[in-house]
C-alpha cells in the first residue's frame, strides 16, 4: 500500500474553514427563500445563483477534508464520535418536521412549492438515515436528504482512509462519471442506479475532500479545482455554481496557508458551529414562521430561521449534547477490579 502524503492538521486553519461552512449554509438558505415569496428577492436571488446543491458539494469537500484529520489522529471510537457529532441536533429537526407534517395533516403551500407529507415510514426511514436509499427525505426538511448521504461515508471513512491513492482517484473518477449521466429510466436498473444514487453520484468531491488533507499538494490541487465543471451536471447546475466550487476548493487550500487568530477566529469558530443547525432547520423554521406566525417579510423569516438555529445550537448541542450524552457516549470504560 502507498503511505499517505503529508498530514496537514497542525497546520490547518479550521476557523477559515468554519467560516465557509457557514457561507455554504446561507446559500442554501438563500436558495430556498424565494419559495415563500411570489415575486423575486434582489438580495436574495445571488445567493440561489450560487446554488443550493453546490454548496452541498463544498460541505462535503470540507467534511471529508475534516474526517481525515480525525482520522489521522487515530480510528479508536471514531464512529462514536460522528453519530454524537451530527445525530442530536439532526434528530430534533426531523421530529420539527413531522410534526409539522401532523399539524398540516400532510399538506402545506407556500407561493412557490408544495409540501406534501410520505407518512410514518418514511419518517422512521429518516430517523434511520435512510433518505434516498430506501425513502425520501421528510417533506418538511428536504435538506436532510444529504445527511444520509454523508453519514454512509463515515461508514466507509476508514476504509478509504487506508486506501492507496490511485485507487482513490479511481472512486473519484468513477462517481464524477455517475454525476455526468443524464437520469433516464429506459436503459434498465443498472443505469438508473448509476444515475440515480446520490451517494454514489457526490462521492467524488467527499473523497476528493479527503485527498485534500491526506496527500496535499499542488497536485491534488489542480485535480480539485479541475473538477470544477462537474458542477456543470443537471443535477447541480446554478449559473455561478462554479463559483460557489471554486470558492470551497480555494478555502481549504487557503487554510493550510493562512494563519487567523484572535476574536476573528473565535467569530470564524462560533459561526461554523451555527452552520449545521442552520442547514438542519431552516426550511422547517420558513415553513413555520410562514404558515402559523404570519411572516412576510423575507428578512424576518431569515431572522426567524436564524433565531430557531441558534436555539437549537445552544439546547441541543451545547447544552443536551456536550452536558449530557457525550459523557455517556464518550466515557472512558473503567476495567473491572480483578477477582482475589
Amino acid at each position: 500500500m502507498e503511505a499517505p502524503g503529508p498530514r496537514t492538521a497542525g497546520q490547518t486553519n479550521w476557523p477559515l474553514l468554519a467560516g465557509l461552512r457557514f457561507l455554504l449554509a446561507w446559500i442554501v438558505l438563500g436558495g430556498h427563500l424565494h419559495w415563500f415569496q411570489d415575486s423575486p428577492i434582489g438580495w436574495a436571488a445571488p445567493f440561489e445563483d450560487l446554488g443550493g446543491k453546490a454548496a452541498v458539494v463544498g460541505f462535503l469537500l470540507v467534511s471529508g477534508y475534516a474526517i481525515a484529520a480525525s482520522l489521522s489522529r487515530g480510528e479508536s471510537g471514531f464512529y462514536r464520535r460522528r453519530v454524537l457529532r451530527i445525530y442530536p441536533l439532526y434528530f430534533v429537526a426531523i421530529l420539527a418536521a413531522v410534526g409539522l407534517e401532523c399539524v398540516t395533516h400532510g399538506h402545506a403551500e407556500v407561493p412557490a412549492q408544495a409540501f406534501e407529507g410520505r407518512g410514518w415510514p418514511t419518517a422512521l426511514g429518516n430517523m434511520l438515515l435512510l433518505q434516498t436509499f430506501l425513502v425520501k427525505p421528510v417533506a418538511f426538511d428536504g435538506p436532510v436528504w444529504s445527511l444520509s448521504v454523508e453519514f454512509s461515508y463515515y461508514v466507509i471513512a476508514p476504509l478509504l482512509w487506508r486506501m492507496p491513492r490511485r485507487w482513490l482517484l479511481l472512486v473519484v473518477a468513477v462517481s464524477a462519471a455517475c454525476q455526468l449521466l443524464p437520469p433516464r429510466e429506459d436503459l434498465g436498473i443498472a443505469y438508473l442506479v448509476f444515475s440515480k444514487l446520490n451517494a454514489l453520484k457526490y462521492l467524488w468531491c467527499w473523497v476528493l475532500g479527503l485527498l485534500l488533507y491526506r496527500d496535499a499538494g499542488l497536485g491534488i490541487d489542480a485535480l480539485a479545482l479541475a473538477c470544477a465543471p462537474l458542477l456543470l451536471a443537471q443535477t447541480t447546475r446554478s449559473r455561478l455554481c462554479l463559483v460557489t466550487y471554486v470558492v470551497a476548493v480555494v478555502a481549504i487550500v487557503a487554510a493550510r496557508r493562512v494563519r487567523l487568530g484572535g476574536r476573528a477566529a473565535r467569530v470564524l469558530d462560533y459561526l461554523g458551529d451555527v452552520s449545521y443547525p442552520l442547514y438542519l432547520f431552516h426550511v422547517p423554521a420558513l415553513v413555520f414562521a410562514y404558515l402559523f406566525l404570519g411572516v412576510r417579510s423575507p428578512a424576518l423569516l431569515v431572522v426567524f430561521a436564524l433565531v430557531v438555529s441558534l436555539a437549537a445550537y445552544h439546547l441541543v448541542d451545547r447544552y443536551l449534547k456536550n452536558r449530557v450524552l457525550r459523557p455517556l457516549v464518550l466515557a472512558p470504560v473503567v476495567p473491572a477490579p480483578a477477582r482475589t
